[in-house]
C-alpha cells in the first residue's frame, strides 16, 4: 500500500533512523557526563565509572528501539522527535554550567528534566521515556548517596510518564495533577519522619510549581498536537462530512462484496452427523465450536468461500488482539469466526446470525457478540465483543482502501480514526474496555498492520 511521504509502510522503515537515534542519544550522555565530570572535578577513574555506565545505558535504550522499531520509529520526524525530547533533559540539568543564571538557587534540587521525559513518554513511548528516567537520575543526583534523596524524582518521574499519555483533556490533567502532588507530599511526610514540618519550605513550595508547570507544559502540548492531529485527519477523508457515514459506507460497500457470493446460493443440507452426535446437548462449548469441522463453519466455507477467509481473518486477529490485553482469547476468536455468519441468509445478518447461532446451538457468548458486535444494533457488552467489532471495522477498511487503490489514506491513520469515532460516539461505555486496554488496542493494531494488509 502506499502511502504518503510521512505515513510509510513497516517494511520500509530505515535503519537510518535507529542509527541516528541511537547515536543522538549516545552522544548527547557522554555530554553531560564530560560535562558533571569537569563541573564537580571528579577524578579520571569517577569519569571513567559514568561513562561506562552512560554507555551501557544507551545500549540497552538502543536495544529496546531496535526491537520495537516499527512501533516508535514509524514516523520520519520520530528520531529528531526523541532526540528533541532528550535534549530538553539533558539542557535542563546543563543550565547550573551557565555562570549566574540563577542565584542562591540549585536547579538540580527540582525536577525539570521531566518534563522532556514526559514530552517523550506522551509523543513516543512510554517505556524508553522510563528507561532514560534511570540514566537521568543517575545525573542529576551525581555523588548523592542518599537513596530517598534519589527515589522522589524517580517515582514522580514514573508516575508522570505513566499518566502523559492521558493529559489531553482538563480532567485528565486535574486528576493528574491531584495524583502526583499527592504523592509529592506523602513522600515528603514520610521523609520527615511523619511530620509536616517541611510541607510549605521555600524548597518545596518551588518544587510544587515546578511540577505544575511540567504537568501543564505536557497538557499544553498534548491538546495542542490532539487539535492539528484532528484538524489533518479531517483533511483525509475529503468524500464524507463525517467519519460515521466513512465506515458506514464502507460496510455497505462489505455487504455488497457479500452478496456477490451468496447470489446463486442455496441451502446445503444440514450436517447432521456432527449434531446428532450431541443431539441432548441444549448447546456446544466455545472449545467445539470453533473447530473447523464444526457443520455450520463447513457450511461456512463451502457456501461463501470469501466470507470464510474473511471470518477466518478477524478471528485471528481478534484472538491476538484479546490476549494482548488480558481478554478471553477463545471468547473473540469464535466471535471472529461467526460475527458475519448470517450473511449466508441474506443482508440482515444479525438476525438471521442469531438465528443460525440457535440453530447450530452455539454457546451464549458467541451469540451474544454475533449481536453486539454490530453496535447499531446493541453496544458491545464484553471486551471480546469490543474486540471483534473493532478488529472487523480496521480489517475490512483497511483492505477496501487497498483494494480500491487509495493511497490518500493510510493504514494507521485508519485505526486512528476508528478508535476516536469509537470513543466520541460512546461505543465502548459498556463493554469494559478501560483507558489503559484503548491505548494499547490502538499499538497492537497499528503494530499488526503488516498482517492485515498480506491476508
Amino acid at each position: 500500500m502506499e502511502t504518503k511521504e510521512q505515513d510509510i509502510t513497516l517494511e520500509e522503515i530505515p535503519s537510518i533512523r535507529l542509527v541516528l537515534t541511537a547515536v543522538t542519544l549516545l552522544l548527547t550522555s557522554l555530554a553531560l557526563t564530560l560535562s558533571f565530570g569537569l563541573l564537580y572535578e571528579s577524578s579520571f577513574l569517577e569519569l571513567l565509572k559514568y561513562s561506562v555506565y552512560t554507555i551501557v545505558m544507551n545500549f540497552v535504550a538502543g536495544f529496546y528501539l531496535y526491537q520495537n522499531k516499527k512501533n516508535i520509529l514509524r514516523k520520519r520526524y520520530s528520531w529528531w522527535l526523541i532526540s528533541f525530547c532528550y535534549l530538553i533533559t539533558v539542557g535542563s540539568v546543563l543550565i547550573p554550567l551557565i555562570p549566574n543564571f540563577l542565584v542562591n538557587l540549585d536547579i538540580l534540587e527540582f525536577p525539570v528534566w521531566i518534563l522532556g521525559i514526559a514530552l517523550l513518554a506522551m509523543f513516543v513511548d512510554t517505556n524508553l521515556a522510563l528507561l532514560l528516567s534511570f540514566g537521568m537520575i543517575m545525573f542529576t543526583y551525581y555523588g548523592n548517596i542518599t537513596y530517598e534523596v534519589q527515589l522522589l524524582p524517580l517515582v514522580l518521574s514514573f508516575i508522570i510518564c505513566f499518566l502523559a499519555r492521558y493529559l489531553t483533556r482538563w480532567i485528565s490533567f486535574l486528576y493528574a495533577l491531584l495524583v502526583t502532588l499527592s504523592l509529592f507530599i506523602t513522600m515528603l511526610v514520610i521523609q520527615s519522619d511523619f511530620t509536616l514540618d517541611k510541607l510549605l519550605t521555600k524548597k518545596n513550595i518551588i518544587y510544587y510549581a515546578c511540577v505544575f508547570l511540567i504537568l501543564l507544559l505536557s497538557f499544553l502540548s498534548g491538546s495542542i498536537a490532539k487539535v492539528f492531529s484532528s484538524k489533518k485527519k479531517s483533511s483525509t477523508f475529503p468524500q464524507t462530512k463525517d467519519q460515521e457515514e466513512f465506515a458506514t459506507s464502507l460496510e455497505l460497500v462489505n455487504e455488497g462484496l457479500s452478496k456477490e457470493d451468496n447470489n446463486d446460493l442455496t441451502t446445503l443440507a444440514f450436517e447432521g452427523d456432527f449434531l446428532l452426535q450431541d443431539g441432548n446437548k441444549s448447546c456446544f462449548t466455545v472449545q467445539e465450536v470453533t473447530n473447523l469441522r464444526f457443520p455450520l463453519m463447513r457450511r461456512l466455507e463451502e457456501e461463501s468461500p470469501k466470507l470464510y477467509h474473511h471470518s477466518n481473518s478477524i478471528a485471528h486477529l481478534s484472538q491476538r488482539a484479546a490476549g494482548y490485553i488480558g481478554a478471553k482469547e477463545d471468547i473473540a476468536y469464535a466471535g471472529g469466526l461467526y460475527h458475519e455468519v448470517g450473511r449466508l441468509l441474506g443482508p440482515d445478518y444479525v438476525k438471521n446470525g442469531e438465528e443460525l447461532a440457535s440453530q447450530y446451538k452455539l454457546p451464549k457468548e458467541v451469540s451474544d457478540l454475533i449481536r453486539q458486535h454490530n453496535f447499531k444494533v446493541e453496544l458491545p457488552k464484553t471486551k471480546e465483543a469490543a474486540i471483534v467489532m473493532l478488529s472487523d471495522n480496521i480489517f475490512s477498511t483497511i483492505l477496501y482502501l487497498k483494494n480500491s487503490g487509495e493511497t490518500s489514506i493510510t493504514a494507521e491513520k485508519v485505526i486512528e480514526n476508528t478508535f476516536s469515532i469509537r470513543m466520541n460516539k460512546g461505543t465502548l461505555d459498556e463493554s469494559g474496555i478501560s483507558i489503559k486496554d484503548f491505548h494499547k488496542l490502538k499499538e497492537f493494531y497499528i503494530s499488526n498492520i503488516d498482517y492485515i494488509l498480506n491476508s
